[in-house]
């Protein structure tokens, strides 16, 4: 017996998550807020999520994931069971009660659908294959000659951000008169170029931005909303992105943003409809960032603004819905080509 509903396959075990999610929070978001919304469908639409992980119960995002509707089980690789909700014990169990380990392999051989699949590891008719970006092709300085060959090769076979532009305007705009202020959340080690930091540090002291810029590394998901819902504006100044969710972010609380002129930027920000308050500035370009925060800078207020985020909110659950379902789509009609 295996769930009506279709199942989607997570696997969230090495080298998967080492490889892919390692000082790359944003990449744990993502998978969490996928699971959220497909646990927001109604019961007969939403899909069944099966967690793989080697893990245990130990790691952080399978458990955390756990307690979202949509994902009903948490396995080894191997097929042992981990954590099964009620609702799909039916389906894996034998009749004595035990877990039988060929429905759980029927079970994992019938999912609809395989993601977040970042390695050329999986039946290739089922796997959703996700490339973040393509930096190892544009700073190849930031990459060892191993990894820029293992990205190339996966990518072929499945076929971070620019903080010193932002500094570099916030200096303009001081000399101009204008005291704004930035604050930076972030994890403060990049694997790829540790010496970042300190090369920011330095350049926020040499040219005495201490007063203007605040590094607070790392903060809780509820003190990063409250930091987005109080800024008077937020800046993301990427240079690569996927899909951002800094900008996701900015459009569910309604607050004003600058970004980078990216095409994924500008599908993100048309999906935020005519009323919100986007502006763009070519990428590594501190004069013309500086130039949109000083044009806008009389209509700038600090937060909250309770009519926005009710407007911004409403938008949000119409998008989360509609993503959701057509992620589902996706998965049913890799499911029927199968």
């Amino acid at each position: 017996m295996t769930p009506r509903r279709p199942t989607l396959l997570m696997p969230l075990f090495l080298p998967n998550v080492e490889v892919a999610f390692r000082g790359w929070m944003g990449g744990a978001v993502y998978v969490q807020n996928l699971a959220t919304v497909l646990s927001q469908l109604p019961e007969d639409e939403r899909p069944r999520i099966v967690i793989l992980t080697d893990g245990g119960l130990d790691a952080a995002l399978p458990r955390t994931l756990f307690n979202l509707a949509a994902v009903e089980g948490i396995f080894e690789p191997s097929g042992k069971p981990l954590a099964v909700k009620p609702a799909l014990a039916p389906y894996i169990l034998a009749a004595d009660g035990e877990p039988d380990p060929a429905r759980i392999t029927a079970l994992f051989d019938e999912a609809a659908a395989i993601f977040p699949v970042l390695r050329s590891m999986f039946n290739p008719n089922k796997a959703l294959h996700w490339i973040p970006d393509f930096q190892h092709r544009h700073l190849p300085g930031m990459f060892d000659a191993e990894e820029i060959k293992q990205r190339n090769s996966e990518f072929r076979i499945m076929t971070h951000k620019d903080h010193l532009t932002l500094f570099r305007a916030v200096a303009l705009l001081r000399d101009r008169g204008i005291p704004a202020v930035v604050a930076c959340t972030g994890r403060a080690i990049d694997v790829r170029h540790p010496a970042y930091t300190d090369e920011l540090n330095a350049f926020i002291a040499d040219n005495g931005l201490q007063d203007h810029v605040k590094l607070l590394g790392v903060v809780a998901p509820d003190i990063l909303l409250n930091l987005f819902r109080h800024a008077a504006a937020i800046v993301q100044p990427s240079l690569f992105e996927g899909w951002s969710t800094v900008v996701e972010d900015a459009k569910a609380m309604g607050r004003p943003l600058f970004l980078t002129d990216l095409p994924v930027h500008r599908e993100q920000a048309a999906e935020a409809g005519p009323n919100a308050a986007f502006h763009f500035y070519p990428p590594g370009d501190a004069a013309a960032l500086a130039g949109a925060i000083a044009g806008a800078w009389s209509s700038l207020a600090p937060g909250p603004d309770p009519t926005a985020e009710a407007r911004a909110e409403t938008a949000r659950r119409l998008r989360a819905q509609t993503s959701a379902r057509a992620f589902v789509h996706i998965m049913r009609d890799m499911q029927a080509q199968s």
